[in-house]
Parts: structure tokens; sequence; C-alpha cells
């Protein structure tokens, strides 16, 4: 594990924000990426893509079943992005952020698209 930002390609990354509860990983398989965000307390937690520019491409923490997040005892909660924006065109080869917020805090890591 890291502090602060790590990219992301076709290993896993781990990010920590400020305060050690929160923990963010990212694993790049096939279909798209596995996001995982922990918190001490469980609290609810959303998750977005941004591109370089801090745009919003794709929500992770609501709309479509299969990019929403589900909720395990653990106070961990995954999230799957399948490489796409919300409107479901492919994204570009590049850099994005993907950033996870509970009550307790924000972690964000950084992540290399290789494209589908």
């Amino acid at each position: 594990a890291a502090l602060g930002r790590v990219a992301a390609s076709d290993a896993a990354s781990d990010a920590a924000s400020d305060d050690s509860a929160l923990r963010l990983r990212v694993v790049r398989g096939s279909g798209g990426y596995e996001i995982s965000f922990a918190s001490a307390g469980g609290a609810p937690t959303r998750a977005a893509v941004y591109d370089v520019s801090g745009r919003r491409v794709a929500n992770l923490g609501g709309g479509r079943e299969s990019q929403s997040g589900r909720a395990a005892s653990d106070g961990v909660r995954t999230f799957r992005w399948n490489g796409r924006a919300d409107s479901g065109a492919p994204l570009a080869r590049g850099v994005y952020f993907v950033r996870a917020e509970s009550g307790e805090g924000i972690a964000t890591a950084k992540v290399i698209h290789l494209g589908e």
C-alpha cells in the first residue's frame, strides 16, 4: 500500500488517504476494473471516474446495475468500471482518476486505462 495517488495498469494498486482508516484498491481484469473502497465504519460510499481535466466521465456509485457498488459486512464496498463513460461510449486510452468518498473521507487512485 502507498500513501496518496498511485498508478494502476494491469496490476493492483492501493491508495490511502491521510486517514489510515480509508483504503482504495483498483484492479484491472478482463472486462474492466474492480474498485474496492474500505472504510472502518462502513459508511455509505460514492465513487466516480474523472478524466485529467477533472470532468466526471463515469458515476460508479449509482445508475446502471453493472457499475453500482455492493457492500460487504467488513466495510468494503466494491464497484465495477467497464472503461466506458456513463453514456456507454468507450473511453480513450489515458489517465483517469477514481475518487471514492464516504462520511469518513476521500481516497483517490490514478488509473492508466489501456482501452478495451
